[in-house]
């Protein structure tokens, strides 16, 4: 392996490419850690069959076409395939032609769309590699089984299937604890990946991710815990929480105004200013459950008496708070819109972690505000239960926050507070939107 110049291993990746050139197996499992060169070594073990094999045809499947463009193709281009091994590379179907005609195919699997893989069957290749194997189906894991060795060349290549994964609990984690246990079946081979043997990731990158990482997070992530998955987990500590009492010394003087509109029951409108990064706690506003009149004027009020200009007013845009937003709009007060339930397009920075929706990223926005201790004047005792009573859970690799309704079931009352507080944070961070370690535009 050390022979070839376009790519060289470190020790760890080493091991497990021998493992796979030996061609004892047919099923390999490179799983752990991020960044601990499973994907890199993957790849380039198929470029090593296409130069081996003149000819052969092997797939790679991710999730979705997206994650292909934006993650396991530069990856591929940048560290596995040298230039002058390039014939084409079709953009369209996400082909790529060596110069000894093998090919790669770059394929998504779609499962939410297309439950039974049509699109694979079919399919004649040499071999497989499941790219982040957590996000896929163990249907996509049997379609692989049926159809790698389909593809008929002389001489013929092993036929395999590669993966790798985090730490997870679907189906691979069978596996994990198989091999923990010593008890893989007969053509299984499973290697953890870790982090530190990773030569090439420096000391800062490390405490990064144990300073920003929720402890869970990390030790998933980082230390190959394969137990702390799908736990319902307090998004904000009351550690971090009790840090950000006190009025912070802050320059910045800019105001912002989150605002939540009680939608039922004794549900309170709350109206949260910020100065700065502090919370002005006498200046919180909350009215029992108004009509939406009431609650535009009292907005209007609030923003002439204080100052703030409509760009820095974040309103939840659902329900009685769309009404809200279009009186405003109507008398030329454009304020930000806030629809929790839109989807999201950011992920935690060097994870596979998604947030399910823009709820779920205000709220983790906020949360890493505080977890920095970034935020003064959380004073009130309604907000600061509110915020300790905010739990997040992780399904498959999507990060979800409880709803209002199940924290209602706890609390026996609406967490308005932490709601209004999130956008007026919001508005705050609304022109910078990658604020904090740990959260990547993707």
């Amino acid at each position: 392996m050390t022979s070839v110049k376009f790519y060289e291993n470190f020790p760890d990746q080493e091991t497990f490419a021998k493992v796979v050139l030996a061609a004892l197996h047919k099923n390999y499992i490179f799983a752990g850690d991020i960044r601990s060169g499973k994907t890199i070594v993957c790849l380039a073990l198929l470029i090593i069959f296409c130069k081996a094999f003149p000819g052969s045809r092997w797939a790679v499947v991710r999730q979705n076409r997206p994650k292909l463009l934006k993650t396991t193709l530069p990856t591929f281009f940048k560290y596995c395939c040298p230039s002058n091994f390039i014939k084409d590379f079709n953009k369209s179907e996400l082909i790529f032609t060596a110069t000894n005609n093998s090919q790669i195919m770059f394929l998504s699997e779609q499962f939410e769309h297309d439950s039974e893989l049509t699109a694979f069957w079919g399919l004649e290749v040499n071999g497989f590699f499941l790219n982040q194997g957590d996000e896929l189906q163990k249907e996509m894991f049997n379609m692989s089984v049926m159809r790698r060795g389909q593809w008929k060349i002389d001489p013929m290549p092993p036929a395999f299937t590669l993966i790798d994964t985090n730490p997870t609990d679907n189906w691979l984690k069978e596996y994990y604890d198989l091999h923990m246990r010593s008890e893989l079946p007969k053509g299984w081979y499973f290697q953890l990946a870790d982090l530190e043997k990773n030569p090439y990731i420096s000391e800062e990158y490390k405490k990064d991710l144990k300073d920003t990482l929720p402890e869970d997070l990390y030790l998933r992530y980082c230390k190959n815990n394969w137990d702390v998955v799908n736990a319902i987990m307090q998004l904000v500590s009351w550690e971090d929480i009790r840090a950000c009492f006190d009025i912070k010394k802050d320059a910045n003087k800019r105001k912002c105004m989150g605002v939540d509109v009680g939608h039922d029951g004794p549900d309170p409108s709350v109206w949260t200013i910020m100065e700065g990064s502090n919370v002005v706690p006498s200046k919180t506003v909350k009215i029992p459950k108004t009509k939406i009149p009431e609650v535009t004027r009292k907005t209007k009020q609030l923003m002439l008496e204080e100052r703030i200009s409509p760009e820095d007013v974040c309103i939840d845009a659902i329900g009685l708070g769309a009404g809200v937003c279009d009186e405003l709009e109507e008398e030329k007060y454009y304020v930000i819109k806030f629809k929790g339930s839109n989807a999201c397009a950011q992920t935690l920075t060097g994870t596979n972690f998604t947030f399910k929706n823009l709820r779920a990223f205000s709220n983790w926005l906020a949360a890493d505000e505080i977890r920095h201790h970034n935020i003064g004047g959380f004073q009130d005792n309604k907000l600061i239960s509110d915020a300790g009573s905010v739990k997040y859970e992780i399904r498959g690799n999507d990060i979800l926050i409880l709803s209002k309704e199940e924290i209602k079931k706890k609390l026996k009352r609406s967490p308005d507070d932490w709601d209004s507080f999130t956008y007026a944070n919001w508005a705050r961070l609304y022109d910078i939107f990658q604020p904090v370690p740990g959260i990547a535009l993707v």
